[in-house]
């Protein structure tokens, strides 16, 4: 063998071997955007299971007699047994979509909270917790944290994009920080390629070798300064590498092996500020403790706000709680899912799964109506109003029911069918701690948001359903067990089937005295007058009426500020009204008084500046009337304003003392209990939530019974009856059932009337009978003794068809129909849809009608319904 030939083998040897050495003790390689970057959603990460298989790769956190909470460690997720027949709920259900139309769907699929929160130009931001949390857990331990509660267990989700910037890297750095922190580590632990990546990207300056300056930008020409934003995305894959990852190698650690001896941002901060350059490096950054916790016989959820923080200027305007809990597919194993959206607008209704009504827009509703935020130039088009803090998931054997029971005042539902934006068929709550108003300035709209973020705590409580139990009927009687236990409900001795009246008592007119205007008082209907129609009414059968007398004091219908009692004369005199209550008393009918304490048409001007709210910017809240063609605001009109908590609080105390000089047996609030706002005054900002609980407070002055009118859930306490309780549901068409949900649940303890009938345009008696039939309501109707043509072209022209003549052979003829039904004093026990406009109810006492709510004949087993009729069968038969 030669020598060259033994040379060259030599050589090879050694080569092999250096790089043998290389490889082992290389560095471990990492990819930049794999730690930081977002990237796209990764294939299913563990094995959930079947919706109704077990709880795969979970572990089990609590459990009682009926329920099973479990926890998935590496993602924070959480499902929920029913052990009655162990069928699973799932927080997240993260199996492929095809269907979900954007990454951003993709992610939010994954996510337990989706975060609103306010940027430096005033518009909003959005992060989901999926992206910007749950998965930084594979390379940061602190992107959420799981301790283990009592009973449950708290998720602290640190939430922010971790993604590296261009001004994560210091333009300028001492030479001395850069041996220590950037140039030693490099050299220790860091490739050839990495050394030579160094010297490139930095370097001293030519006049001050003491400072090393980065080559890879120019400055600008006037300030000499860099924009380390114009760093590409691979300078700045490989700055991060140089900067932060090899120093995590280096042999610094805390006690519990973790590195310390990376340069991080507040390094940047430090060596900016030597060289008198200040870049804000803070970005978004949210820390939310989110509590699961298993009680008796519900999942209890809530956001600790207190915990919350919100880091630099950085608001969240708004949170998302649990987007895909209870979400359910288009298909389950192969086959359509069969179910329901329970929805909380008027009397309730439901969204059919899917439903192909991916076109229409999707249902979203605010809890108790939107607040005041502005006054819009065109009257917007109006729902009839969420009044239940609920929503539910409903299928044939398991059904949830959520209750929200704080943070409802700030509550948007929100809903979609499967395929709109992907094959799930969801409902989520969305909590709200800022709104902004959107005003005209110049050419240009600006938004103006709230000072201070609301201050509550949203808290939910899931409820669940299995088997025969799992449809609406049993969720609207859980949520009537909720309401009586936790607002004192007292259970009815027995119902009294009777007919509420609204009375029109006295108006105000413009007229002249010597051609001067003035504010004149008529009368609709006087105390004299008022007793005709009660008698008459009486001799129709209707006894044990309801009667609210609408118009009575300072002024008629829209009376002044009601801080006083004065009767307006034009109803009669003392001696008049004195008969008028002899009469009430000897026909056991009930007579409330109505007063408003909400809207006020005419007060003081010293009472307008103290006592009515704002709206964002500090404007006052004053409404003008509405063109009903155009819908656009006619501000020549007699406005309104709304009076703020503090004002109506002082009226209701004032009105108590001037009451009960009074005697009078009872009063109907028009929308105290109905309406809520906050008051955007600056610096003295009330939010709803505590708008709600001063409504509450004031509810509670009153020691007279209160009517009420369709109150919301929070003033159902107070309520002795309850009058016009809306029986429809939301009018978007997405929605495809209405359902008497808020009336099964309220039936056993409060008596409640359905809307007039001469109000709500239902005319047709029989129409009006299943109308009464299907909700379990009583009655009612407005009336007036005289014309109400002098109203036309007044605020008051909606009364345009109140004349008792023209009502009452109606009255008369409803009163038999109603009286042939035989209910007796039962109420409302259950309600099934049987076919499309088919229906079928069932009340307390054992009866049962078959209700066709169509306009063909249908029939059900064997028997024929004609159109708008009905069958009935069972309990007390008919004499």
């Amino acid at each position: 063998m030669s020598k060259l030939y033994m040379k060259f083998i030599l050589i090879g040897t050694a080569v092999m071997a250096l790089t043998l050495l290389f490889i082992i003790n290389r560095p471990i390689s990492r990819s930049v955007l794999g730690d930081f970057s977002a990237p796209n959603v990764p294939p299913l990460m563990h094995d959930f299971g079947t919706l109704d298989s077990g709880v795969t790769n979970y572990r089990k956190v609590a459990e009682n007699e009926f329920l099973a909470l479990y926890v998935q460690d590496q993602t924070s997720y959480f499902a929920v047994k029913d052990k009655r027949n162990d069928y699973t709920w799932f927080s997240n259900n993260v199996q492929p979509d095809l269907l979900a139309r954007t990454e951003s769907q993709r992610q939010l699929q994954r996510s337990t909270l989706l975060v609103n929160y306010l940027r430096r130009d005033n518009t909003v931001g959005t992060l989901n917790n999926f992206s910007f949390s749950i998965n930084d857990k594979r390379n940061f331990d602190d992107a959420f944290i799981i301790e283990e509660t009592e009973n449950g267990f708290v998720t602290t989700y640190t939430i922010t994009d971790r993604e590296p910037r261009g001004y994560w890297f210091p333009p300028f750095i001492s030479k001395e920080r850069f041996i220590e922190l950037v140039f030693n580590p490099v050299q220790q632990f860091g490739s050839a390629i990495d050394r030579r990546q160094l010297d490139q990207y930095y370097g001293p300056l030519e006049d001050d070798p003491d400072t090393y300056v980065i080559r890879q930008l120019r400055p600008d020409e006037n300030t000499g300064l860099f924009n380390m934003n114009e760093l590409s995305g691979a300078q700045v894959q490989t700055l991060f590498r140089l900067f932060y990852s090899l120093g995590t190698y280096g042999n610094q650690t805390d006690e519990f092996g973790n590195s310390t001896g990376e340069y991080h941002l507040d390094d940047v901060r430090f060596d900016n500020e030597a060289y008198d350059i200040f870049i804000d490096t803070t970005k978004p950054e949210f820390i939310i403790p989110l509590h699961i916790t298993l009680n008796e016989d519900h999942l209890e959820v809530v956001i600790d706000t207190q915990a919350t923080e919100s880091k630099g200027i950085y608001q969240i305007t708004s949170l998302r709680v649990l987007p895909y809990f209870g979400a359910i597919r288009n298909t389950i194993e192969g086959e359509p899912s069969e179910g329901q959206l329970l929805i909380p607008e008027g009397s309730g209704g439901l969204i059919e799964f899917n439903n192909q009504k991916i076109r229409p827009m999707s249902y979203t509703s605010w809890l108790y109506g939107e607040d005041i935020r502005q006054i819009p130039e065109v009257k917007p088009q109006s729902d009839v109003g969420a009044g239940m803090p609920i929503f539910g998931v409903i299928q044939p054997r398991n059904s949830m029911l959520a209750i929200i029971e704080e943070g409802d005042a700030h509550t948007r539902i929100r809903s979609d069918v499967s395929g709109k934006v992907d094959s799930y068929n969801k409902i989520n709550a969305e909590f709200v701690f800022m709104q902004s108003g959107s005003y005209q300035l110049a050419n240009n709209r600006i938004s103006i948001w709230n000072l201070e973020p609301y201050n509550y705590t949203p808290t939910l409580r899931y409820y669940f359903f299995a088997d025969e139990n799992s449809q609406y009927v049993s969720m609207a009687h859980l949520y009537g067990l909720y309401l009586k236990h936790r607002f004192n409900l007292t259970a009815l001795e027995a119902w009294q089937r009777r007919l509420a009246i609204d009375i029109l008592g006295s108006y105000t007119f413009d007229d002249y005295i010597l051609w001067v205007p003035v504010d004149a008082v008529g009368a609709l209907t006087t105390y004299e007058q008022a007793m005709l129609m009660l008698s008459a009414l009486e001799n129709a059968g209707w006894t044990h009426s309801v009667v609210s007398y609408v118009g009575w004091f300072n002024g008629g219908i829209h009376h002044q500020w009601p801080s006083t009692i004065s009767h307006d004369r034009v109803l009669g005199t003392r001696r008049e009204r004195t008969q008028f209550h002899r009469f009430i008393d000897q026909q056991a009918i009930e007579l409330f008084y109505d007063v408003n304490f909400m809207k006020t048409h005419d007060s003081p001007w010293y009472v307008t500046q103290r006592y009515t709210a704002r709206v964002i910017g500090g404007q006052v809240a004053r409404y003008f009337p509405y063109d009903l063609a155009t819908r656009r605001m006619l501000r020549q009109g007699d406005a309104y304003t709304l009076n703020n908590t503090p004002g109506m609080m002082q009226l209701a105390e004032r009105f108590n003392r001037s009451a009960s000089r009074q005697n009078l047996p009872g009063i109907s609030l028009r929308y105290l209990g109905n309406t809520l706002y906050g008051d955007f005054r600056r610096n003295n900002e009330v939010s709803r939530h505590e708008s709600l609980l001063d409504i509450r407070h004031v509810l509670g002055q009153f020691e007279m019974p209160l009517l009420l009118r369709n109150p919301h859930q929070y003033a159902l306490e107070h309520a002795a009856l309850i009058v016009d309780l809306s029986t429809q549901t939301s009018n978007l068409v997405v929605v495809d059932e209405a359902i008497p949900f808020y009336q099964l649940a309220i039936a056993p303890y409060i008596e409640y009337f359905a809307p007039s009938y001469n109000m709500a345009g239902v005319y047709e008696s029989q129409t009006y009978l299943l109308h009464l039939l299907q909700t379990g309501s009583n009655p009612k109707v407005t009336l007036s003794y005289q014309s109400t043509d002098v109203l036309a072209g007044t605020a008051f022209e909606s009364y345009f068809d109140t004349q008792f003549d023209r009502h009452a052979a109606y009255l008369s003829a409803l009163r038999e129909s109603y009286e042939a039904l035989n209910i007796g004093d039962s109420y409302l026990v259950d309600h099934v849809i049987l076919q499309t406009n088919l229906v079928k109810v069932t009340y307390s006492q054992g009866q049962e009608f078959i209700l066709n709510l169509g306009s063909t004949e249908r029939s059900y087993q064997d028997q024929r319904i004609p159109a708008h009729s009905f069958i009935s069968s069972g309990g007390i038969p008919n004499d």
